[in-house]
């Protein structure tokens, strides 16, 4: 087993069972999540998840998250290494178009390690230019259903968090 392969196991098994992973709906068969996710194949299942898109540092870390359902669904693995940078890469706009195809008939599961870093810029990029959001708009439609159900609660203040994601994505995608 590799030295990444012990430390993602031993990771996983502080968090199973106290933080059950759960699945985000932001538009119409588009959901997000962390990592954790990967943990509860059957959750996939239901909810009939057919691609994901993995935003994550390396190809190496995107195939031992998903080995267990590889060949059950499609996966895109986009590797990026640094915060916000999906929204500065080419690559972004080819697999938002990907995913504006493929959502109108098929759920898409988008995530990255921790559901946050990546993921939210990520978000921003695609429903500000794909779905006509501002960024208000576009954090409303994020932040609602994440609080909701109490996402990225390690933050000891979310709001400040968001606030400051918000800023950023001012600078980045306008």
């Amino acid at each position: 087993m590799s030295a990444f392969r012990v430390e993602y196991v031993n990771e996983l098994q502080s968090f199973e069972g106290l933080i059950p992973p759960r699945l985000h709906s932001i538009t119409k068969n588009v959901y997000i999540s962390d990592k954790y996710i990967m943990l509860n194949k059957e959750l996939l299942k239901k909810e009939r998840i057919s691609h994901i898109v993995c935003l994550l540092p390396s190809q190496e870390i995107a195939d031992e998250l998903t080995k267990d359902v590889k060949g059950e669904v499609y996966i895109t693995v986009l590797d990026y290494g640094i915060v916000y940078e999906p929204v500065l890469d080419k690559r972004t706009k080819e697999t938002c178009d990907m995913i504006e195809k493929i959502a109108k008939e098929k759920n898409i599961l988008i995530f990255c390690n921790n559901g946050y870093q990546r993921t939210m810029p990520f978000l921003f990029y695609y429903l500000t230019k794909y779905k006509g959001k501002t960024l208000e708009e576009a954090a409303d439609t994020i932040f609602r259903e994440t609080d909701r159900k109490n996402w990225c609660s390690h933050f000891k203040d979310r709001h400040a968090f968001y606030k400051l994601l918000i800023e950023d994505m001012k600078k980045i995608i306008l």
